[in-house]
């Protein structure tokens, strides 16, 4: 699996959201780099000139809380919104998977599973078991499987398949679905 490659990050600096592609690259620095540690006075070639580069620091990934926030701000764009939607279900997943005690999903949870299961695409395979999850979570099994009823191809036979059987019980607890 390939490391992710997120859009929207937190600026380490600011805390302000801000989107990968908007941001000037100035350089780069070997992912392993920990100038703190390692290396606190070198120096990196930026743009022509020799710049230190201790105050570097990662982004940190937005909460749930952030992503439901910027949607409540008004974005518009219908691809960024479609991004942030589904990072915010990510996000909160991640806090619940497996937890058969988690706490249920919020009214501003399940507004943005609604919102986003509208926005996706029953005719792409992807989409189909995204919002079959999706139903299944929100407690409504019976649209759940009924978006499995079709053949899916074999990388997402797995997925479909354990989606269904938690819908056929009933059961909304987040799972995690291992490749196989």
């Amino acid at each position: 699996m390939l490391p992710d490659q997120p859009w929207l990050v937190v600026c380490p600096h600011c805390n302000a959201l801000v989107w990968i592609d908007e941001l000037e690259e100035l350089g780069e620095l070997d992912p392993g780099y920990r100038p703190f540690i390692e290396e606190p006075e070198r120096q990196v070639e930026i743009r022509g000139k020799q710049d230190l580069i201790e105050d570097a620091r990662p982004y940190r990934a937005p909460t749930m809380q952030e992503f439901l926030r910027l949607l409540e701000s008004g974005l518009s764009d219908p691809e960024r919104v479609r991004y942030v939607r589904l990072r915010a279900w990510w996000t909160a997943n991640d806090a619940r998977r497996g937890n058969p005690e988690a706490t249920p999903l919020s009214r501003p949870e399940t507004q943005n599973l609604e919102q986003l299961a509208a926005m996706l695409d029953e005719s792409n395979d992807h989409h189909r078991i995204m919002k079959a999850e999706i139903m299944r979570e929100l407690g409504r099994f019976d649209e759940a499987r009924k978006l499995l009823k079709v053949e899916f191809p074999s990388d997402l036979a797995h997925a479909a398949s354990l989606i269904r059987k938690l819908a056929e019980r009933g059961d909304r607890i987040i799972r995690e679905i291992a490749s196989t």
